[in-house]
C-alpha cells in the first residue's frame, strides 16, 4: 500500500509538472503570437504609409507637370461663340479691345473646350483656351485683366482641376482680405496675404515657378 501511494504521489507530481510545462508552452506560444501579430501590424502600417506617401509624391509630380504644361495657357470666358468663327481672331480682337495690348502676339492652338450653348443660342458659351508662345505676352495680358471689372468676361491661367477646386475654396477669403485692405497673391493653390503664407489654408503641394495671379 505504501508503494502504491508513493507511486501515485510521484505520478501526480509528474503530471503537475507536465501540466505546468504545457501551460508554460502555451503561454510562450501565445506571447510569441501576440508579438508576431503586433510586428505584422506594424509592418502593414509601414507598408501602407509608404504607399500613401509614394502616391502623394506621384500625384504632386503629375500636378506639377500639368501646371508646367499649362503655364503658357490662358482661359477666356464670356466670349460669344459664332458659327465658323476664327478663335485666334476672336482672342486677338478681345485682347486689343479690352486688355489694351496692341502689339502682335504669337499663339499656338486656340480651341474652345467643354460644354456650353451652341452658336447662336442663349446661355453660357464655351470658354476658349489660348496658348501663348511667349510668356511675357501672357503676363502682359493677364496684368491688364483689371480692365475687365464690371464686364461679363473672365481671363485666368489654365490649371489642373485639383488646383481650380482649391482656388474656389480660397476666393471668399481673398475677397475678404482685399476688402480689409490687404495685398493678396495666389501661387498655385497657396494664398499669400501681405507677403506671408495664409496659415489657415496651407496646401500639401509645394509652389513652383508657375504663374502667380495677383490682384
Amino acid at each position: 500500500m505504501s508503494d502504491f501511494m508513493d507511486n501515485f504521489k510521484v505520478n501526480h507530481e509528474n503530471n503537475v509538472k507536465d501540466v505546468r510545462s504545457v501551460k508554460s508552452s502555451i503561454s510562450k506560444v501565445a506571447n510569441d503570437l501576440a508579438d508576431n501579430t503586433l510586428e505584422l501590424r506594424n509592418e502593414i502600417k509601414t507598408v501602407v504609409n509608404n504607399a500613401k506617401q509614394e502616391n502623394e509624391n506621384l500625384q504632386s509630380t503629375v500636378i506639377d507637370l500639368q501646371c508646367r504644361s499649362m503655364k503658357n495657357n490662358l482661359v477666356f470666358t464670356g466670349l460669344t461663340e459664332t458659327e465658323g468663327e476664327n478663335t485666334e481672331e476672336v482672342i486677338r480682337d478681345f485682347i486689343q479691345q479690352f486688355l489694351h495690348v496692341t502689339h502682335r502676339i504669337e499663339f499656338g492652338n486656340i480651341p474652345r473646350f467643354g460644354y456650353g450653348a451652341k452658336p447662336g443660342r442663349r446661355g453660357r458659351h464655351r470658354p476658349i483656351v489660348a496658348r501663348f508662345l511667349y510668356y511675357k505676352d501672357l503676363a502682359r495680358s493677364l496684368s491688364n485683366t483689371y480692365r475687365l471689372k464690371g464686364k461679363p468676361f473672365g481671363v485666368n491661367q489654365q490649371c489642373p482641376d485639383i488646383i481650380e477646386q482649391a482656388h474656389k475654396s480660397l476666393y471668399q477669403i481673398m475677397k475678404q482680405k482685399r476688402e480689409e485692405g490687404h495685398t493678396v497673391k495666389l501661387v498655385r493653390d497657396i494664398l499669400y496675404v501681405d507677403g506671408e503664407m495664409y496659415n489657415d489654408h496651407i496646401s500639401e503641394i509645394e509652389p513652383t515657378d508657375s504663374l502667380t495671379s495677383q490682384n
